[in-house]
């Protein structure tokens, strides 16, 4: 009888490797909750992360640092990026840049240096996270900067990601790096948002 092997974790290139870690940093925070267990521990990660502090920085400054920040920097600051307020009611626009990608660096990052199968989604012009856990997949949502949700997924986002898959959309990995996104004129390269919403 064959012996079963564990998955090899997927190969990360230096570019991800830059974005999501390893490093001793992330590891002594991830071990920092070692009375949590299971899923236990991953929602008290996630929480923490969703309590750092939200920075307002100008969208010149923003589009320079998107996708350059790594997980053991926002870590280690405990800060998120997000675009100003006031800048924005200025040039009366909606906001752009909203930490939703900043956040899900770092709760993927952590999520692996604990062991945990966890992914960066890219789904049109958001960023979200999943986590894989005793055969069902958790949904780690950043919609709003200050509320962080984790769900197990469902019938509704299943086929919500199959639609965006279709408009390619949609894509999947261990990084921002590893789906192609390494600065902020990578963006929108999976805008093209399907044009009719789902209803629940």
């Amino acid at each position: 009888m064959r012996k079963k092997t564990k998955p090899k974790p997927a190969r990360l290139s230096p570019a991800a490797i830059r974005q999501v870690g390893p490093s001793q940093l992330i590891t002594r925070y991830a071990q920092s909750f070692k009375a949590k267990t299971g899923l236990g521990l991953a929602k008290a990660i996630v929480n923490d992360i969703g309590s750092f502090e939200r920075v307002e920085k100008p969208s010149a400054v923003l589009k320079r640092l998107w996708a350059r920040r790594s997980a053991t920097d926002i870590i280690k600051t405990r800060k998120i990026y997000i675009e100003s307020e006031t800048e924005l009611r200025k040039e009366r626009r909606l906001i752009s840049i909203a930490g939703c990608s900043e956040l899900t660096t770092a709760i993927v990052a952590s999520l692996r240096a604990t062991g945990f199968k966890a992914n960066v989604v890219r789904q049109g012009n958001h960023t979200f996270a999943k986590l894989y856990y005793r055969n069902k997949v958790w949904k780690i949502d950043a919609t709003h900067p200050k509320n962080i949700k984790m769900h197990e997924m469902g019938p509704f986002e299943i086929r919500e990601e199959n639609r965006y898959k279709k408009a390619n959309a949609f894509a999947e990995g261990p990084s921002l790096a590893s789906i192609g996104l390494k600065t902020h004129a990578d963006f929108h390269k999976y805008e093209h948002a399907p044009k009719r919403r789902l209803q629940r």
